[in-house]
């Protein structure tokens, strides 16, 4: 497969091929496991005598996803893949120290590569197994400044030969007793910021405005799960929707969704077919349990067909995939997400709402929101029935504003 790169992701390669290690700040959307794919690719032209390189992922799905993006384009003639994490996965897969030892040894004996796809949570596994890296990648590399996963990432910025983190939204810390990503002797520095107005400007990504819908509490007695659906239902109607895509905040929620409400039902009435992907389920059309290439097959091809209606229900943190863009076919992408009553109330933004509101989930959600690919038209529903938090976030701006549904705006 030949693939162009854009102007930012060669200028992001030429960086990678200038610096043995550093943070590549670039919006989501820009096409990041591209620069990573390539990379590998404009090394082994100079390597005769094999490699490893170590993929790390925030989930286990997002791990298994890049890998069938690395598999696409990587010639795998004389490489080896592996994984390690719990998750299953047609490739060889362990978290046994000793076996991940064994397989990468054995490989690099006989002068080949080894490309290892792990997590956050198994890579101190990669530390016992005592490797050599040649290069590994840190994909949302904002993840890694967390208590339990910075030991493992400290260690492979000291000892692997090559290291880079990717990410749009940098996790800095202004304690020197917690980690972040301001620490260069452990990340780097900047060596590549792709500005996202950059990319608005070139057509590649969308950025949002914000417009608010307010949505009820739970009821006395009433399941969370039927509120949900409640309103989930309410504003797809409103909105005359053929193609929606539902970020939930966790796996447990969408299965409570589809099980514990008639959601699923509600959808079929109005003709929309139901997809949705975890670790835990498994890929699921219409109530029956495929492989995952029929899914991301069925989903391209449902998705380009304008005539079918689809729901497609993932985790919020799901990855979009280099071969299936799972934005670009919805016209509507939805967060069910929570906020605690004890979370502080952001009334300068939200002025006369007077709701609680985690300000960090937000920004998250408005970095992804200007992600979203031209010229579809994008929605943002970000809702939760367990606090009064505001609902409907419509993207149809074409500057850097987000105006509430009280007049009040703001920059991001």
């Amino acid at each position: 497969m030949t693939i162009t790169l854009r102007p930012h992701q060669r200028k992001a390669l030429n960086e990678m091929l200038a610096y043995d290690k550093g943070q590549l700040i670039i919006p989501t959307g820009g096409g990041k496991t591209l620069c990573m794919i390539h990379d590998i690719i404009e090394n082994q032209k100079y390597i005769d005598n094999g490699s490893t390189i170590v993929v790390v992922a925030p989930r286990i799905l997002l791990a298994e996803q890049l890998c069938s993006e690395f598999l696409e384009v990587i010639d795998t003639t004389h490489t080896h893949v592996m994984h390690v994490h719990s998750g299953e996965t047609s490739h060889f897969s362990t978290t046994k120290a000793e076996k991940i030892n064994l397989f990468v040894n054995t490989a690099r004996t006989a002068g080949e590569n080894v490309v290892i796809f792990t997590t956050y949570h198994s890579l101190h596994r990669l530390v016992e197994a005592d490797i050599e890296v040649n290069t590994i990648y840190f994909d949302e590399a904002h993840n890694s400044v967390q208590r339990n996963f910075f030991p493992a990432t400290e260690h492979f910025s000291a000892d692997a030969d090559r290291c880079y983190f990717f990410t749009a939204t940098p996790k800095h810390s202004l304690s020197i007793y917690k980690p972040g990503m301001n620490d260069y002797e452990v990340y780097g520095k900047v060596i590549c910021n792709v500005p996202a107005p950059t990319l608005v400007e070139q057509g590649y990504i969308l950025p949002p405005k914000v417009v608010v819908k307010q949505l009820d509490m739970v009821q006395d007695k009433q399941m969370i799960a039927d509120r949900d659906c409640e309103n989930l239902i309410e504003t797809i109607d409103e909105n005359s929707l053929d193609k929606i895509l539902i970020a939930a905040r966790s796996t447990k929620q969408i299965i409570k969704l589809l099980s514990q409400s008639d959601f699923r039902n509600e959808l079929a009435k109005r003709g929309y077919s139901c997809l949705y992907i975890t670790s835990k389920t498994g890929a699921i059309i219409d109530g029956q349990k495929v492989n995952r290439e029929v899914f991301f097959d069925t989903l391209n091809t449902w998705g380009k067909d304008p005539n079918r209606n689809l729901c497609l229900i993932t985790l919020f943190c799901l990855k979009v995939s280099t071969s299936v863009d799972l934005r670009q076919y919805c016209s509507c992408v939805t967060w069910i997400i929570s906020a605690s009553p004890s979370q502080s109330v952001v009334s300068s933004v939200w002025e006369g709402l007077r709701r609680p509101l985690d300000w960090s989930v937000f920004q998250s959600m408005i970095k992804w929101a200007s992600a979203l690919p031209s010229p579809f038209r994008q929605s943002l529903i970000p809702y939760s029935s367990r606090v009064n938090l505001p609902s409907l976030l419509s993207v149809v701006d074409h500057e850097n504003h987000y105006r509430t549904g009280s007049g009040t705006s703001f920059s991001s």
